[in-house]
């Protein structure tokens, strides 16, 4: 393996991942309660394939940068809205929602009734109540308090939203959703759910543009160290005919 051009594509590698990640922000700069993912660059050490059963020394050795993903977490602007039945989180953690590929975590949601009459997303998938089922509300008007319990205009309590934090790093699925591989209930008052909110996404277009923009030239870079080392070996095969 070639040292230098390993070195190289790993780099063009890690900034076009940076890249798909960037424009993805971009891309849900208007979603509710869209979390942005922030790419970290790490670089190693690491061993070419004909010196890893040797001992090795800083000359079997390549240096390779591997990006790591994770979420940005940072809440977003809290906006008031015209409908009581939009919700968003004042405080750490997510609601939980039923969907066909398991159970999902949102920061901000406008609830609505699905056909079964159970509080749900606009697109139909029921919000998860604090007893790990839909809440149920039927026809009947509903409210949402600061502590996440739902009521009738009559003050019968029909649930409560079930809140929750995770425990393991969040994988986003689409839709503004993610999913965890552990999370664990919020005591009661630990967050509050403030009706008639909605949460933006915590995008910074500005800077998504500049980390881009950097990005870019810093993926041209590596493709210029690329052909650079291409034609340095052509001229020494050139020589050696």
């Amino acid at each position: 393996m070639l040292r230098g051009l390993y070195e190289s594509a790993t780099g063009m590698r890690a900034r076009q991942i940076l890249q798909d990640v960037t424009a993805n922000n971009l891309a849900n700069v208007n979603s509710t309660g869209f979390q942005r993912q922030v790419v970290a660059l790490h670089s190693s050490y690491v061993l070419t394939e004909e010196k890893r059963a040797s001992n090795p020394s800083p000359f079997n050795t390549a240096f390779a940068t591997e990006p790591i993903a994770t979420r940005d977490t940072t809440p977003g602007l809290v906006q008031p809205t015209s409908n009581p039945h939009d919700v968003a989180l004042s405080g750490p953690g997510y609601l939980m929602v039923k969907t066909n590929d398991g159970a999902r975590l949102v920061r901000s949601a406008s609830l609505t009734l699905n056909a079964s009459g159970e509080v749900a997303l606009p697109t139909g998938e029921p919000v998860l109540g604090a007893s790990g089922a839909p809440i149920p509300v039927g026809s009947s008007d509903w409210k949402i308090s600061e502590s996440g319990t739902i009521t009738s205009r009559n003050g019968q309590v029909l649930g409560r939203l079930r809140l929750v934090m995770p425990n393991t790093p969040l994988t986003p699925t689409g839709n503004g959703m993610s999913t965890a591989a552990e999370v664990r209930e919020l005591a009661p008052g630990t967050v509050n759910v403030l009706s008639g909110h909605l949460e933006r996404s915590n995008v910074d277009p500005v800077r998504e543009m500049v980390d881009m923009i950097s990005g870019m030239r810093a993926y041209e870079a590596n493709q210029k160290s690329i052909q650079a080392q291409d034609q340095t070996l052509e001229n020494l095969f050139t020589l050696l005919r």
